[in-house]
C-alpha cells in the first residue's frame, strides 16, 4: 500500500517509518545483545588466564576465526588453526611461566584492546631458569556473538638497552 502525499500527516508518518526501518535494520546487524553482554576487560581477563594457566579449553573461545599472530621473532600464525596448534604445543610444556602487567586498555563499540608488558620465563626440569625474555603484547579483541574474542596479537621484544 502506498501512502497518499495528500492524507494530512502523510509525511509525518512516511519520516516516522523510515526511521524505524533504518533502526530495525541498524539493531539487526548486531547480534549481540548488549544487557547480557561481559564487559571488555572481563573477556580480556577470562583470556589472560586461560593463557596463565595454559587451559587451552578456556582459550580457545577467546580467539576469533580470523586471528592474526605475530611472534617475538617476526614469525606469523595467519589462522585460527596454525594459532590454536602453536598454543596447544606450548601449554603442554609446563615449564614456563608468564607474567604480564596490563599497561593500557580501551574498548569502542564492537573492538578493545590490551596493550601488556610481559615476561616469559623458561625452567628446565629442576626450576632453574633458562631464559628470560621480556616483550610488549598487543591484543586487539573483537565483540561477537561467542564473546570478546582475539583478532590481532602483536609481541615485540624489549631490547636491554645497555
Amino acid at each position: 500500500m502506498m501512502l497518499n502525499n495528500t492524507f494530512p500527516g502523510s509525511k509525518l508518518y512516511m519520516n516516522m517509518f523510515f526511521a524505524f526501518v533504518i533502526l530495525f535494520s541498524v539493531s539487526c546487524n548486531n547480534d549481540v545483545k548488549e544487557d547480557t553482554f561481559i564487559p571488555f576487560k572481563k573477556g580480556l581477563q577470562h583470556h589472560l588466564n586461560a593463557l596463565k594457566n595454559k587451559d587451552i579449553t578456556q582459550f580457545e573461545p577467546t580467539v576469533g576465526d580470523s586471528v592474526v599472530c605475530i611472534l617475538p621473532n617476526g614469525d606469523t600464525l595467519i589462522t585460527k588453526s596454525k594459532f590454536m596448534d602453536f598454543h596447544k604445543k606450548w601449554f603442554s610444556d609446563k615449564n614456563w611461566e608468564f607474567n604480564y602487567t596490563i599497561l593500557k586498555t580501551n574498548s569502542v563499540g564492537d573492538f578493545g584492546y590490551a596493550w601488556l608488558q610481559y615476561q616469559y620465563v623458561e625452567k628446565d626440569d629442576a626450576g632453574q631458569v633458562l631464559e628470560t625474555d621480556n616483550n610488549y603484547l598487543t591484543l586487539l579483541f573483537q565483540k561477537s556473538k561467542n564473546g570478546w574474542q582475539l583478532v590481532h596479537d602483536q609481541n615485540t621484544i624489549i631490547l636491554d638497552k645497555k
